[in-house]
Protein backbone atom coordinates (compact mmCIF):
# COMPACT_ATOMS: atom_id res chain seq x y z
CA UNK A 1 0.00 0.00 0.00
CA UNK A 2 1.65 3.23 -1.22
CA UNK A 3 -0.54 6.07 -0.01
CA UNK A 4 -0.40 9.41 1.78
CA UNK A 5 2.86 10.56 0.17
CA UNK A 6 3.72 13.51 -2.07
CA UNK A 7 3.76 11.12 -5.06
CA UNK A 8 3.22 7.39 -4.93
CA UNK A 9 6.05 6.11 -7.16
CA UNK A 10 8.53 8.16 -9.20
CA UNK A 11 10.64 6.04 -11.54
CA UNK A 12 13.17 6.39 -14.33
CA UNK A 13 13.85 3.37 -16.55
CA UNK A 14 13.53 -0.42 -16.46
CA UNK A 15 11.31 -0.54 -13.38
CA UNK A 16 8.57 -3.12 -12.78
CA UNK A 17 5.59 -1.98 -10.70
CA UNK A 18 3.14 -4.78 -9.90
CA UNK A 19 0.43 -5.69 -7.43
CA UNK A 20 0.32 -2.44 -5.46
CA UNK A 21 -2.47 -0.29 -4.08
CA UNK A 22 -1.43 3.30 -4.80
CA UNK A 23 -3.54 6.05 -3.27
CA UNK A 24 -6.07 3.86 -1.44
CA UNK A 25 -6.48 1.97 1.81
CA UNK A 26 -5.44 -1.68 2.08
CA UNK A 27 -8.89 -2.91 1.10
CA UNK A 28 -9.00 -0.76 -2.02
CA UNK A 29 -12.30 0.73 -0.90
CA UNK A 30 -11.41 4.35 -0.05
CA UNK A 31 -8.81 6.97 -0.89
CA UNK A 32 -5.70 7.75 1.12
CA UNK A 33 -4.37 10.20 -1.46
CA UNK A 34 -0.86 10.76 -2.61
CA UNK A 35 -0.81 14.53 -3.11
CA UNK A 36 0.48 14.40 -6.69
CA UNK A 37 0.54 11.50 -9.17
CA UNK A 38 0.09 7.88 -8.23
CA UNK A 39 2.91 6.84 -10.60
CA UNK A 40 5.24 9.24 -12.43
CA UNK A 41 7.56 7.86 -15.14
CA UNK A 42 10.28 9.80 -16.93
CA UNK A 43 12.26 6.98 -18.55
CA UNK A 44 11.92 3.93 -20.77
CA UNK A 45 11.10 0.22 -20.66
CA UNK A 46 8.99 0.34 -17.52
CA UNK A 47 6.26 -2.25 -16.90
CA UNK A 48 3.27 -1.19 -14.80
CA UNK A 49 1.03 -4.19 -14.12
CA UNK A 50 1.23 -7.59 -15.76
CA UNK A 51 -0.59 -10.48 -17.38
CA UNK A 52 -0.90 -12.84 -14.40
CA UNK A 53 -3.76 -12.36 -11.95
CA UNK A 54 -2.66 -10.08 -9.10
CA UNK A 55 0.05 -8.24 -11.01
CA UNK A 56 -2.16 -5.30 -11.98
CA UNK A 57 -2.04 -2.26 -9.70
CA UNK A 58 -4.93 -0.31 -8.19
CA UNK A 59 -4.03 3.36 -8.80
CA UNK A 60 -6.84 5.51 -7.45
CA UNK A 61 -7.60 8.45 -5.18
CA UNK A 62 -4.46 10.42 -5.97
CA UNK A 63 -4.43 14.21 -6.15
CA UNK A 64 -3.30 14.44 -9.77
CA UNK A 65 -3.09 11.89 -12.60
CA UNK A 66 -3.17 8.23 -11.79
CA UNK A 67 -0.14 7.67 -14.06
CA UNK A 68 1.92 10.46 -15.60
CA UNK A 69 4.38 9.63 -18.39
CA UNK A 70 6.57 12.67 -18.91
CA UNK A 71 9.16 13.78 -21.45
CA UNK A 72 10.97 12.64 -24.57
CA UNK A 73 12.88 9.97 -22.63
CA UNK A 74 9.63 8.29 -21.57
CA UNK A 75 9.45 5.64 -24.29
CA UNK A 76 8.48 1.99 -24.67
CA UNK A 77 6.58 1.78 -21.39
CA UNK A 78 3.78 -0.78 -21.02
CA UNK A 79 0.66 -0.64 -18.84
CA UNK A 80 -1.23 -3.91 -18.35
CA UNK A 81 -4.31 -4.92 -16.33
CA UNK A 82 -4.34 -1.97 -13.92
CA UNK A 83 -7.44 -0.40 -12.38
CA UNK A 84 -7.09 3.37 -12.49
CA UNK A 85 -9.69 5.57 -10.79
CA UNK A 86 -11.90 2.80 -9.37
CA UNK A 87 -12.18 0.71 -6.25
CA UNK A 88 -10.57 -2.72 -6.16
CA UNK A 89 -13.80 -4.40 -7.24
CA UNK A 90 -14.20 -2.11 -10.24
CA UNK A 91 -17.71 -1.19 -9.15
CA UNK A 92 -17.33 2.42 -7.97
CA UNK A 93 -15.10 5.42 -8.51
CA UNK A 94 -12.18 6.43 -6.32
CA UNK A 95 -11.22 9.31 -8.55
CA UNK A 96 -7.74 10.47 -9.33
CA UNK A 97 -7.74 14.27 -9.37
CA UNK A 98 -6.46 14.50 -12.95
CA UNK A 99 -6.45 12.14 -15.92
CA UNK A 100 -6.26 8.39 -15.55
CA UNK A 101 -3.10 8.16 -17.69
CA UNK A 102 -1.43 11.32 -19.03
CA UNK A 103 1.33 11.25 -21.66
CA UNK A 104 3.07 14.60 -21.90
CA UNK A 105 5.94 16.50 -23.51
CA UNK A 106 7.12 14.01 -26.10
CA UNK A 107 6.46 10.67 -24.42
CA UNK A 108 6.52 8.21 -27.32
CA UNK A 109 5.85 4.62 -28.31
CA UNK A 110 4.05 3.65 -25.12
CA UNK A 111 1.50 0.82 -24.93
CA UNK A 112 -1.64 1.09 -22.81
CA UNK A 113 -3.23 -2.36 -22.60
CA UNK A 114 -2.63 -5.33 -24.83
CA UNK A 115 -4.18 -7.66 -27.37
CA UNK A 116 -3.25 -11.20 -26.36
CA UNK A 117 -6.19 -13.47 -27.30
CA UNK A 118 -7.94 -14.88 -24.24
CA UNK A 119 -5.95 -12.77 -21.77
CA UNK A 120 -7.47 -9.87 -19.85
CA UNK A 121 -4.49 -7.55 -20.29
CA UNK A 122 -6.33 -4.27 -20.82
CA UNK A 123 -6.69 -1.63 -18.13
CA UNK A 124 -9.83 -0.41 -16.41
CA UNK A 125 -9.59 3.40 -16.62
CA UNK A 126 -12.75 4.90 -15.15
CA UNK A 127 -14.03 7.34 -12.56
CA UNK A 128 -11.20 9.85 -12.95
CA UNK A 129 -11.76 13.60 -12.68
CA UNK A 130 -10.15 14.34 -16.06
CA UNK A 131 -9.98 12.23 -19.20
CA UNK A 132 -9.40 8.51 -19.05
CA UNK A 133 -6.30 8.86 -21.25
CA UNK A 134 -4.73 12.18 -22.24
CA UNK A 135 -2.11 12.27 -25.02
CA UNK A 136 -0.59 15.69 -25.63
CA UNK A 137 0.32 17.05 -29.04
CA UNK A 138 4.00 16.16 -28.80
CA UNK A 139 3.53 12.55 -27.68
CA UNK A 140 3.58 10.08 -30.55
CA UNK A 141 3.22 6.41 -31.35
CA UNK A 142 0.87 5.54 -28.48
CA UNK A 143 -1.05 2.24 -28.70
CA UNK A 144 -4.31 1.90 -26.77
CA UNK A 145 -5.54 -1.70 -26.91
CA UNK A 146 -8.15 -3.77 -25.12
CA UNK A 147 -9.06 -1.31 -22.36
CA UNK A 148 -12.35 -0.44 -20.66
CA UNK A 149 -12.57 3.35 -20.40
CA UNK A 150 -15.59 4.85 -18.66
CA UNK A 151 -17.28 1.61 -17.60
CA UNK A 152 -17.28 -0.61 -14.55
CA UNK A 153 -15.00 -3.63 -14.42
CA UNK A 154 -17.54 -5.86 -16.08
CA UNK A 155 -18.09 -3.38 -18.90
CA UNK A 156 -21.81 -3.52 -18.14
CA UNK A 157 -22.51 -0.05 -16.70
CA UNK A 158 -21.14 3.47 -16.86
CA UNK A 159 -18.42 4.59 -14.44
CA UNK A 160 -17.62 7.91 -16.13
CA UNK A 161 -14.38 9.77 -16.45
CA UNK A 162 -15.12 13.46 -15.97
CA UNK A 163 -13.52 14.44 -19.29
CA UNK A 164 -13.19 12.52 -22.53
CA UNK A 165 -12.59 8.81 -22.76
CA UNK A 166 -9.43 9.56 -24.74
CA UNK A 167 -8.09 13.03 -25.49
CA UNK A 168 -5.41 13.00 -28.22
CA UNK A 169 -4.21 16.47 -29.15
CA UNK A 170 -3.31 17.56 -32.69
CA UNK A 171 -0.01 16.15 -33.90
CA UNK A 172 -0.07 13.24 -31.45
CA UNK A 173 0.86 11.28 -34.57
CA UNK A 174 0.95 7.53 -34.88
CA UNK A 175 -1.71 6.99 -32.22
CA UNK A 176 -3.42 3.59 -32.55
CA UNK A 177 -6.70 3.14 -30.71
CA UNK A 178 -7.82 -0.47 -31.01
CA UNK A 179 -7.12 -2.88 -33.84
CA UNK A 180 -8.97 -5.42 -35.94
CA UNK A 181 -8.80 -8.25 -33.40
CA UNK A 182 -11.50 -8.78 -30.73
CA UNK A 183 -8.90 -8.69 -27.95
CA UNK A 184 -7.46 -5.40 -29.20
CA UNK A 185 -10.72 -3.46 -29.22
CA UNK A 186 -11.40 -0.93 -26.49
CA UNK A 187 -14.75 -0.31 -24.79
CA UNK A 188 -15.04 3.49 -24.47
CA UNK A 189 -18.45 4.33 -23.04
CA UNK A 190 -20.24 6.41 -20.43
CA UNK A 191 -17.74 9.24 -20.20
CA UNK A 192 -18.89 12.78 -19.44
CA UNK A 193 -17.06 14.23 -22.45
CA UNK A 194 -16.34 12.88 -25.93
CA UNK A 195 -15.50 9.21 -26.40
CA UNK A 196 -12.37 9.88 -28.50
CA UNK A 197 -11.41 13.52 -28.96
CA UNK A 198 -8.71 14.18 -31.59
Amino acid sequence: VISGNMAGIVAGSSTTIQGNLIGTNAAGTAAIPNTNEGVSLSGSNNLVGGLTTGLGNLISGNGDAGIQVEGASATNNTFLANSIGTNAAGTAAIANGGDGIALNNGASNNIIGGAVPGVNDGNLISGNTGSGIYIDQNSTGTQVLGNRIGTNGAGSAALPNGGDGITARNNSTGTLIGNSTPSGRNVISGNTGIGINF
